[in-house]
């Protein structure tokens, strides 16, 4: 019962922090670079979500409709420790021309794994699915562009932990959704705050708490 509900409240927590991976695509339904400017970015994305700290760095290729990304990082107690190891990819379509006018809506896919926590005899792996939609505009005040964006989607996890020889899997749906604003300078340059949170049905233990990223993006390639 006691390592169950462990594996319960690692895995929620551990909900939480892999979300800012994913939630930041450069497009600007998304809060991110534009795609009629940019054929690449590349950049990175640090994250809290209680005492856990996650640090990203990311590769997305900029289709006319198709968006396609890969990130990898790690996170800690601390910038600069590792507790657990992650890898991901994303993909989303963007309907209509590429051209940057009106209220913007991307439906997205999402993958992700991650290797620990590993500790004292201890170990967690998680597979990460999600889906959703996510809707932004971009407003331009000079050289500065704001891209304000809100999404919201379904988030799956499955946990496999094990402890003194023994191992458990633990599977548990989600719903998630997330705010956020692009900052973008010029044209080949963004910061992206934002905060998300996942949520569920009923009382449920471990709930996941809010994490607050900040992604930069560098664009290339036109």
């Amino acid at each position: 019962m006691i390592d169950a509900r462990r594996t319960r409240v690692v895995g929620a927590v551990a909900a939480a922090l892999m979300l800012p991976m994913f939630a930041l695509s450069a497009q600007e339904c998304l809060g991110g670079l534009a795609v009629s400017n940019m054929r690449n970015a590349v950049g990175g994305t640090i994250a809290g979500a209680g005492a856990q700290r996650i640090v990203l760095a990311a590769y997305e290729r900029l289709g006319s409709r198709l968006q396609l990304g890969a990130q990898a990082g790690v996170r800690g107690t601390s910038f600069g420790s590792t507790d657990a190891r992650a890898v991901g990819a994303s993909a989303s379509w963007r309907a209509g021309p590429a051209a940057e006018t009106g209220l913007r809506a991307c439906p997205y896919v999402q993958a992700a794994w991650q290797d620990g926590p590993a500790n004292q005899g201890y170990n967690l792996h998680q597979v990460q699915g999600a889906a959703g939609l996510s809707v932004g505009r971009a407003l331009s005040a000079g050289s500065l562009t704001l891209v304000p964006f809100a999404r919201l989607g379904v988030l799956h996890l499955r946990n496999t932990s094990g402890f003194a020889g023994q191992r458990t899997t633990f599977s548990r749906s989600l719903g998630e959704t997330g705010v956020g604003v692009g900052l973008r300078f010029g044209q080949q340059f963004m910061l992206t705050p934002a905060i998300s949170r996942p949520f569920a049905a009923g009382s449920q233990p471990g709930a996941p708490e809010p994490t607050y990223s900040m992604a930069f993006r560098f664009g290339f390639g036109r």
